[in-house]
Parts: C-alpha cells; sequence; structure tokens
C-alpha cells in the first residue's frame, strides 16, 4: 500500500557558541531527519537596539552568548545583563534565512520534501534578573504591524528562575512555513528582560511510495493483463 501520511519532526537548533557577535553570521546544526535523512541547518543573525543610556565605553551593541542564553550587550548595565534582551534599551534578535542543505537520503523523504516543510515553530526564553513580560514576534521585520505580542509573564513566567516555551506557529501572522524570526521586546524599563535559551524548527515530510509498494502495483496490474490474455 502506498504510504501517504505525513510525518513531522521538531528540533532545536544549535545557538553560537559563548562569545559576541556583530550580527551576519551564521549558525549549522547537523540533523538526522524521520527517516535517517542527514543534514544542516542553518540561519543568520541579528540584531537591533537602541541604548537609552549607551556607555561610551561599551557601545555599540552587540550579540552576546553565555553558551546557553543569547541577549544583547550594549547600554549602561551591559556588564550584568549581556545575555538577555531588555526593554528599555530597544533591543531585539533576529534568526533569519533558514536553510537546509548537505543533504543525504534517507528512506523515504526527498530534500525538496525536507526544504518544503522547513520552518520555526518557537523559541523559549529564560526569565532575566527581573523576569521577563512580553515579546513581540514578526516574520517580515522589526517594527510594524505584523509584530504580535507572544505572551506575558503573568501567564508564562512565574518568577525570575522559570523558563518559558513559546509557540509561534498559534499567531496570526503564521503562514507555515516562516524562514525568518524576529523577537523583540514591548513595553519599557528594565523589567521586561529575558534571554533566549532556545530555537525550535519543525520539518514535514510527505510520504512517497516506496519503492517494495510501487513494485507490488506493478506485478499485480502485470498479473491482471495476463489474466485478461487468457
Amino acid at each position: 500500500m502506498m504510504a501517504s501520511v505525513a510525518q513531522a519532526a521538531l528540533t532545536f537548533v544549535d545557538l553560537p557558541t559563548s562569545g559576541t557577535y556583530s550580527g551576519g553570521e551564521t549558525v549549522a546544526t547537523n540533523v538526522t531527519g524521520t527517516d535517517g535523512a542527514t543534514f544542516t541547518l542553518t540561519y543568520t543573525l541579528g540584531l537591533i537596539g537602541n541604548p537609552s543610556t549607551p556607555d561610551p565605553l561599551t557601545s555599540p551593541i552587540f550579540i552576546s552568548s553565555d553558551g546557553s542564553n543569547l541577549g544583547v550587550g550594549g547600554g549602561s548595565d551591559i556588564a550584568n545583563h549581556n545575555a538577555t534582551i531588555e526593554a528599555n534599551d530597544g533591543q531585539g534578535l533576529s534568526f533569519t534565512s533558514l536553510t537546509l542543505s548537505a543533504f543525504t537520503a534517507g528512506t523515504t523523504y526527498t530534500q525538496a520534501e525536507y526544504e518544503n516543510s522547513l520552518s520555526w515553530t518557537g523559541f523559549n526564553v529564560s526569565a532575566g534578573a527581573n523576569g521577563g513580560d512580553r515579546a513581540l514576534v514578526s516574520f517580515d521585520g522589526f517594527g510594524g504591524t505584523t509584530q504580535l505580542i507572544a505572551f506575558n509573564s503573568a501567564a508564562n513566567l512565574a518568577s525570575a528562575t522559570v523558563d518559558g516555551a513559546i509557540t509561534v506557529t498559534g499567531l496570526t501572522e503564521y503562514s507555515g512555513s516562516e524562514d525568518d524570526l524576529y523577537i523583540a521586546l514591548n513595553g519599557v524599563g528594565s523589567n521586561n528582560r529575558f534571554g533566549i535559551n532556545g530555537l525550535q524548527v519543525t520539518y514535514i515530510g510527505t510520504a512517497i511510495p516506496e519503492p517494495t509498494s510501487t513494485a507490488l502495483l506493478g506485478l499485480g496490474g502485470l498479473a491482471l493483463i495476463m489474466r485478461r490474455r487468457k
């Protein structure tokens, strides 16, 4: 019988290793798909920020990773909150150009099937020193009307030590095949702060006929023809 049921898989892609970045760097993750295919997922880092009280010794801003959390460095409190993004400094991060490469086929799905279904689906946050509050998510750029509030601390982050998982698939702007993800903060003040500690993507393969199924169909057709000739 021909396979026809799609399979979906979720995976977390790597964050950049510990260090500082100016934006434009590519981060790669090696993945094994649902059918044993292997491939590499890559995305490009980006940032925004307008420090309200910049420290001349530490500006301009930069992307900062401690290996577990990702944030934006810059502004007057740079020493304390490198691995978070913060509202009063107008900070945000982008993860764009989600791409699949170095594909080696598995048992079922083609490279095109993996590529066509590849999409961002969510991200995890770690509450900052003062607790996270609200995030704005966009799929086509910072600012404008496409940004949406993704979560509120009252519902998702009970304390400064509790992590929260944010799902973007339920947002009205989500199309199901997003290769760009923009995350900024909504509101002002140092209380509105969190770090990114996980980036989730999904890939869904549309099942194609397995070789054994195709062979069986061919043998069945041949038997019917021979029967009719008799």
